[in-house]
């Protein structure tokens, strides 16, 4: 949680979009370990997955990877893919 929540906490304070940059990468890796631990509850409990407040868990991941995709898109002023 520290290695995810306090970066990308500062991004919303800090103007210098370089260094937010290198702040929302920073923020990836336990990213994937979460969408890991998510792809083996969804896994283990099918359909009964999106029941519950795991479906929570996986827009949070969602919503990071497509705010993620925008800032690379930004910095490069070309198309990411």
């Amino acid at each position: 949680m520290i290695f995810f929540a306090c970066p990308y906490s500062a991004t919303l304070v800090i103007e210098d979009h370089e260094f937010n940059s290198k702040l929302i990468f920073f923020c990836v890796p336990p990213q994937l370990i979460l969408l890991s631990v998510e792809l083996v509850q969804i896994y283990e409990q099918r359909l009964s997955y999106f029941y519950g407040w795991n479906l929570i868990d996986f827009s949070q991941i969602v919503i990071f990877f497509t705010m993620f995709y925008i800032d690379v898109n930004q910095a490069a002023d070309q198309p990411f893919l």
